[in-house]
């Protein structure tokens, strides 16, 4: 399927104003000339994104800027699959998200927090799922939860029973 956006593309010395054809291959035209092994800088509604391609894929690092300057995000790419590190922000400067990716799949420590810089989570992955402890906390810094996953499914625990004997002693 082949979609018509319009942006604004900078490679080389060159800027271009133009319609960019992109189909889902990650192959870029202007007019008939295809797009590749350059920097790509796309203008969506004020916001700002570069993003690196080789071989029709991208590679490399990808940013993006909200509309008021502050960066959105930044995420390397091999081969058109996330690798290593992807950092996130709020619009308000303040650390948004954290994960590191391997061949495209979530691996490690991935954390998250609030605009205010509280901490959101922390959580851990094998091979794109959750494995280990998990753990999720309220905007006000109080826990949330706790919980232990393996292979991307929760693990019960001791106070997950307590909790249901507790209610069913109360019934």
């Amino acid at each position: 399927m082949t979609r018509l956006y319009p942006l604004t593309v900078a490679y080389s010395p060159v800027l271009i104003r133009s319609s960019i054809q992109f189909d889902e291959k990650a192959l870029f035209k202007v007019g008939n000339t295809i797009i590749e092994g350059v920097n790509i800088v796309r203008y969506w509604y004020s916001q700002k994104e570069e993003i690196s391609y080789k071989n029709r894929k991208r590679n490399g690092l990808s940013s993006g800027w909200y509309s008021n300057g502050q960066k959105q995000y930044e995420a390397n790419y091999k081969d058109g699959k996330k690798e290593g590190l992807l950092v996130g922000w709020h619009y308000n400067g303040q650390k948004r998200y954290e994960s590191y990716y391997k061949d495209d799949k979530e691996e490690g420590l991935s954390l998250g927090w609030y605009e205010n810089g509280q901490k959101r989570y922390e959580y851990n992955y094998k091979d794109n799922k959750r494995n280990g402890l998990s753990v999720e906390w309220y905007e006000s810094g109080q826990k949330r939860y706790e919980y232990n996953y393996k292979d991307g499914k929760k693990v019960p625990n001791s106070a997950d029973y307590d909790d249901v004997f507790t209610l069913w002693e109360q019934s």
